[in-house]
């Protein structure tokens, strides 16, 4: 069986939950969906989303805990200092020296209770599993 995304989305619009939101979720269509919600012109509703993800940019750079409302907060970790040590090169077999790593500052979500319980609730097959595969260079 060969499903296109187009087939995905549409079997998506008809699923009991209706989530009132866009039908991707890039940038572009998120600004559409604000816009056509709250009347207003996509421009507006762009600078708006840019000066409020800017916000909590800053906020969180400066230390700060930043609210995201029901979703949980946003803030600055620390990541401790790491020694230097030997490794090996995977392709190789080569002893590598890994140099040791300053303690550094690293951003960090922390999901609220709520929105935790919410997504046990998801059903397996909604949840696009190319991120959690251990790929972080998509």
């Amino acid at each position: 069986i060969f499903l296109t995304n187009g087939f995905v989305h549409a079997n998506r619009s008809f699923a009991e939950v209706d989530e009132g939101g866009p039908d991707q979720f890039d940038i572009r269509s998120i600004v559409r969906s604000v816009a056509e919600r709250n009347g207003s012109t996509q421009t507006l509703a762009r600078s708006i989303i840019d000066d409020y993800l800017s916000s909590v940019e800053a906020g969180a750079l400066l230390g700060s805990r930043v609210s995201l409302g029901s979703m949980g907060r946003v803030f600055l970790d620390v990541r401790k200092t790491r020694k230097a040590r030997m490794g090996r090169n995977p392709s190789t077999g080569e002893e590598i020296l890994i140099p040791a790593k300053p303690p550094h500052g690293v951003p960090k979500i922390g999901f609220s209770s709520s929105f935790r319980e919410r997504a046990r609730h998801v059903p397996l097959e909604r949840i696009d599993l190319t991120y959690a595969e251990g790929d972080s260079s998509k």
